[in-house]
């Protein structure tokens, strides 16, 4: 598994257009981080802040407990402010289970003053009193910085762990949305996952897959007229008949299956629907997550 290390000294500012200024006069926010934290003392781990001012507009906390505490209780939380003025305010959540990679999401919908704290799908810890409702301030113009506070050398904290990735929202996820971007998440880094692919008409163009066991063997699917769904014995698949497989493909060491197959130049604009299965040594399978493509 590939990560990023913080060691407690170090952080990474994300400058780039899309993040600068990212939550200026904005009504919400999620946030997504998956991680694992070596220590629950002082330390952040994702947050969207503006360094120019030292602002905290948003973050992901395992925990510095700066700030009012609103609801809950626990050792990791999610926290922030709406306008440059107010007090930094936080939620808490439960136990850290230290040295294990979990999920975990915070929800802001600043219109409404309300903040909402996952930790692998499940609700922690929500509050409807956060502050006075509505957008956030306009004047700051801050990075996305992921590992440390909008003050670096501060007394509130630095991240001690590995983190896998991090997703940011520039409004408030309704539940259906953030249940979708968890189960992408939880797919990615624990299960078996069919890569989004990029099909170019009269080319050759990869189908890849991810964490399967060294040497299961793979089955691709498609089908050009719809997302089914059809009952399988390995569960649903959604993909409507008639459905074309190819396979079987031995899985590496690494768990990756990356196929490269030649893309007919009459398929050029239409959508096409695809699955994979994957089968170990003793015959226990699994679908993939389906995904579909416009042919290039």
């Amino acid at each position: 598994m590939s990560v990023l290390r913080f060691d407690g000294g170090d952080y990474m500012d994300v400058v780039h257009n899309s993040a600068l200024g990212m939550l200026r006069n904005a009504g919400g926010g999620t946030l997504f981080a998956v991680a694992r934290t070596s220590n629950t003392g002082s330390q952040r781990v994702l947050m969207i802040s503006a360094a120019d001012s030292g602002k905290t507009r948003a973050g992901i906390n395992f925990f510095d407990r700066f700030g009012t505490s609103i609801a809950g209780n626990g050792d990791f939380g999610l926290s922030g402010r709406r306008n440059d003025a107010d007090n930094f305010q936080r939620i808490e959540g439960g136990v850290v289970t230290l040295n294990q990679f979990a999920q975990w999401t915070g929800v802001f919908d600043w219109t409404a003053g309300a903040l909402s704290l996952y930790v692998n799908g499940t609700l922690e810890t929500a509050t409807n009193n956060f502050q006075t409702a509505g957008n956030t301030s306009n004047t700051d113009s801050g990075n996305i910085r992921v590992g440390a506070d909008a003050v670096f050398g501060s007394t509130r904290g630095t991240f001690v762990g590995d983190l896998c990735e991090v997703v940011v929202y520039d409004r408030a996820l309704s539940n259906n949305e953030r249940a979708q971007i968890e189960s992408w998440l939880d797919r990615k880094w624990n299960g078996f996952l069919l890569w989004q692919p990029l099909l170019t008409a009269g080319q050759a163009s990869t189908l890849s897959v991810s964490g399967c066991g060294a040497g299961d063997a793979v089955w691709f699917a498609l089908s050009l007229n719809g997302a089914g769904p059809i009952t399988t014995s390995w569960g649903t698949a959604w993909l409507t008949p008639p459905v074309q497989s190819v396979g079987p493909y031995s899985a590496a060491a690494n768990g990756i299956v990356a196929q490269s197959f030649p893309i007919p130049a009459s398929l050029t604009g239409r959508s096409a629907w695809l699955q994979a299965l994957r089968v170990d040594a003793n015959g226990n399978g699994e679908l993939s997550n389906p995904a579909v493509v416009v042919v290039q």
